[in-house]
């Protein structure tokens, strides 16, 4: 845990200083409720670090248990300040914050009576997951400049309503990351538990051709529902985020592959592979923003995505397709033995059976 509190003291106070900067066409209040945020990151650091230890373990049934009380208390909250009429940005800040906070006191009890936070460590292990680690990090930094660089730089240059409708289109079009984070929790410790390229390759190929039909069919159909869902989730007054929502549906639908290639990268000990793979794809939207936000607003911001992620998704399959000779048959149509491993995911996702 020392590594979040390491964490914490460099990014909060850089947060607290650069934020009044970043946001200087925006209300006093506003800038003072994303400061009160930045509480958010070593909450969520302390919670994400706990997630991993159970997902380590296996204990899939108690890190679902965590994800639950999180987002069925904020949701909780949520109901009991729009029916109390305190509605307001500032208290779903609060209401997140609150959150974050029961989770990790949930997990900290957890870790606690089954003692499991041991603090003693063995050099040699230290190394090995630092290895690991960094070469993982400098994709998941570039991932995280990948999903998030378009909303920082709108927040500057274009005006605040506009940004609204736009991350309406994100969270909406996140909904395909259901099926791709489910594939992926159950791929990457796979993978990662046995050795062999012969042995490895079906389970690629299967975990491959799942993803690709769950992105397919959940994309599909958030796209066909979105005319309807869309004012019905957040009011008809975001209307105008349809503009932007198929495309960051189609978007999200590649990135939902590329999640699972990482994943898979990843359990075959090729993390560094995944990390070129995402610095690939922020070198093309760093450009491409420029290019294109000041020219079509949200639907140049959305086109830069569907174009970093294909050209990230064409890299990792290629690496890929180099790794196992993949024949498009056994990566697209479906076996037979397929559902008994969708089961296993669906099992495991929920945390159902063998007392996880």
């Amino acid at each position: 845990m020392s590594a979040a509190f390491i964490q914490t003291l460099v990014l909060v106070p850089i947060c607290l200083v650069i934020l009044p900067n970043l946001m200087r066409q925006y209300d006093r209040n506003v800038i003072l409720t994303a400061q009160l945020f930045t509480l958010f990151i070593p909450l969520n650091l302390l919670s994400q670090y706990h997630s991993s230890i159970f997902q380590g373990k296996l204990k899939i049934r108690i890190w679902n248990t965590g994800r639950l009380i999180l987002v069925g208390s904020y949701l909780v909250e949520l109901i009991l300040l729009f029916f109390s009429g305190r509605f307001t940005v500032l208290n779903c800040t609060v209401a997140l914050l609150n959150s974050i906070l029961l989770l990790v006191v949930y997990q900290v009890s957890v870790l606690q009576r089954n003692n499991w936070t041991i603090w003693s460590f063995r050099m040699d292990h230290l190394w090995k997951m630092l290895r690991f680690g960094l070469r993982a990090q400098i994709g998941n930094i570039s991932s995280m400049l990948n999903l998030r660089l378009d909303q920082m730089v709108m927040s500057i240059f274009i005006a605040p309503n506009l940004l609204g409708y736009y991350v309406v289109g994100v969270t909406y079009s996140g909904g395909v990351q259901l099926v791709s984070s489910a594939v992926a929790t159950v791929s990457f410790p796979s993978l990662s538990s046995i050795e062999g390229d012969k042995v490895q390759k079906p389970l690629v190929e299967r975990f491959f051709r799942l993803n690709f039909w769950g992105c397919l069919t959940s994309g599909i159909m958030l796209i066909t529902m979105a005319a309807w869902l869309i004012p019905l989730l957040f009011g008809s007054d975001y209307k105008p985020a349809l503009q932007v929502v198929y495309i960051l549906t189609v978007a999200s639908m590649i990135t939902g592959m590329n999640s699972v290639m990482n994943a898979i990268l990843k359990g075959i000990g090729k993390p560094i592979v995944s990390s070129y793979g995402e610095m690939i794809s922020l070198g093309v939207t760093i450009p491409l923003l420029w290019l294109l936000l000041p020219r079509l607003n949200m639907i140049g911001a959305a086109i830069t995505s569907i174009v970093a992620y294909t050209t990230n998704f064409i890299y990792l399959f290629i690496f890929l397709n180099r790794e196992y000779s993949f024949r498009i048959k056994d990566i697209i149509f479906p076996q037979k033995e397929d559902i008994n491993i969708a089961s296993v995911i669906i099992n495991k996702t929920l945390g159902i059976g063998n007392g996880r």
